[in-house]
């Protein structure tokens, strides 16, 4: 909720109508040729000045006539009514005889002496060889009254907060008929000039769904914008002038500092704190068990030479998948205050990397039933445990197969050089592999076996540009991506035919 003054808006809105003259709009063109030719002639503000004296002379309201009118021009009808009435003393100080024009009078009588000052004689020129139309006179100003009252409504209905050149055009004010403001509560320098207090519910919704993306843009946190109101005059949008302050500007009392300035906060920073905190978990706790455990590695498959399980390419694209919907979920969750709840896109993005990653698994488990009763490396290790004492312990595991083998009998000397053999092999693989972390993490994403195969390579470039696209869509949209069925006939085709490889290998 955001509270707006306004100062003064039936005068700026006169004022308008007095720089633009004549424009299409319903108030406008149902007054009288008179007053259309008034607007023309951008002599408006005069007419309702006029219009605003003769509503104060018939109220007698003294402070405001000499306030419009000046000293010398109230004086100058102060004669012109107490001759009439035969209650002009000229011997009489000033302010007895303005004492005289105070209490009610009808129209009539006060319209005349009206049109010997100098602002009704400019704006009404009379013929000096006629008397003055009275009736006429009066119906016009009351036209010019009505023609205010008739622009000075739907202007203000049609406020609408403007920030960084983005109008909320579905914000109205939520006080459109109850706006002004007690004048004990708001100091006035002019006694001519109203105040209103205008409020605005900045609500996000579909109508204002693009105004908020862009604004989201400029920042999420506190930042200046600039803000003001506009209205609709005829078919344009015309902004109204404004100056930030704070309540406290026109007393006494020292301003605060950025007193002048508006700031705009649309994220919390309590709900970024938490929720930038519980990623964090979750990726943390991800990459521990990733690198301590076999969570995400082909935990039925062969061995690598280095004695721990291959990591599994299709467990990591469930896993991908898993953190991009939940970074994307959060940030939405910061950006907008709002969960979103999952769309069909992360459903379909869930089902395909779990499907996957259970077809391999099914594929990995024939596989191992298959294997010979000495593993193709022999030797296991924890990822826990450094890969300088893995070789130490192969170096010893060898020694002991070749005591093994040389003291063995008859019926287990094939055995124990096949487990030798192994270990010897396993020792030679270990030396050729990578000795850069990723390049091994690459080595058992990409190959089959020693083998680089492209239906691998193919899946995981898939499944990086798709990821890199759904991010892409949630910072542009602001909201969860929605894929077309040939983006999921993609990863179909994709994890399909990783699943047919690896089916054909193992058979």
């Amino acid at each position: 909720m955001i509270v707006v003054e306004v100062k003064d808006f039936s005068g700026w809105l006169i004022r308008q109508v007095e720089i633009r003259g004549y424009f299409a709009d319903k108030a406008i063109d149902s007054r009288s040729d008179d007053v259309k030719r008034i607007i023309q002639n951008h002599a408006f503000e005069e007419a309702t000045a006029a219009a605003d004296v003769l509503e104060n002379a018939i109220e007698g309201d003294v402070v405001t006539l000499r306030q419009i009118l000046g000293k010398e021009t109230v004086t100058v009808y102060a004669k012109a009514l107490l001759t009439n009435e035969g209650k002009w003393v000229e011997s009489e100080g000033d302010q007895e005889k303005l004492n005289k024009l105070k209490g009610h009078r009808a129209p009539e009588s006060v319209i005349g002496p009206l049109l010997t000052t100098t602002l009704f004689s400019r704006l009404l020129p009379q013929d000096g060889q006629k008397p003055p139309d009275i009736p006429k006179t009066l119906k016009l100003l009351q036209d010019v009254r009505l023609c205010v009252q008739q622009l000075l409504r739907p202007a203000r209905d049609h406020l609408r907060p403007k920030i960084n050149d983005l109008v909320f055009e579905n914000v109205t004010p939520g006080n459109p008929d109850s706006a002004s403001v007690d004048q004990s509560r708001r100091p006035k320098a002019n006694p001519l000039v109203d105040y209103e207090w205008l409020r605005f519910q900045l609500v996000e919704d579909s109508k204002s769904a693009a105004v908020w993306t862009e604004l989201r843009r400029s920042g999420l946190y506190k930042h200046d914008v600039s803000l003001t109101l506009v209205t609709m005059l005829g078919d344009r949008t015309v902004p109204l002038p404004s100056t930030i302050r704070t309540a406290s500007a026109d007393s006494g009392l020292t301003p605060p500092p950025n007193a002048d300035r508006f700031f705009l906060q649309i994220a919390s920073p309590l709900t970024t704190a938490g929720a930038l905190f519980l990623f964090a978990l979750i990726l943390l706790l991800l990459i521990a068990l990733a690198f301590r455990t076999d969570l995400i590695s082909d935990t039925s498959g062969i061995r690598r030479p280095d004695g721990i399980r291959p990591y599994s390419l299709a467990r990591a694209q469930m896993a991908f998948w898993f953190l991009v919907i939940i970074c994307a979920s959060l940030f939405l969750w910061i950006a907008t205050g709002t969960w979103h709840i999952l769309n069909e896109t992360c459903l379909w993005l869930i089902g395909i990397g779990s499907g996957t990653a259970l077809g391999s698994a099914i594929i990995s488990e024939t596989d191992a039933a298959k294997a010979p009763s000495i593993p193709q490396n022999p030797l296991t290790r924890s990822r826990s445990e450094s890969l300088d004492n893995f070789r130490q312990q192969l170096d010893a595991a060898i020694a002991e197969a070749n005591a093994a083998v040389a003291t063995a009998q008859p019926e287990l000397a094939t055995q124990l050089t096949a487990r030798r053999d192994a270990l010897v092999k396993q020792k030679n693989d270990l030396r050729q592999m990578p000795q850069i972390r990723w390049r091994r993490l690459l080595r058992d994403w990409l190959t089959d076996g020693d083998v680089y195969s492209f239906h691998r390579y193919q899946m995981l470039a898939w499944t990086l540009v798709l990821g890199l696209f759904f991010v892409a869509q949630v910072w542009t949209n602001w909201e969860l991506p929605i894929f077309e069925k040939t983006t999921f006939a993609l990863l179909g085709i994709t994890s399909g035919t990783y699943l047919g490889f690896k089916l054909q290998k193992s058979q």
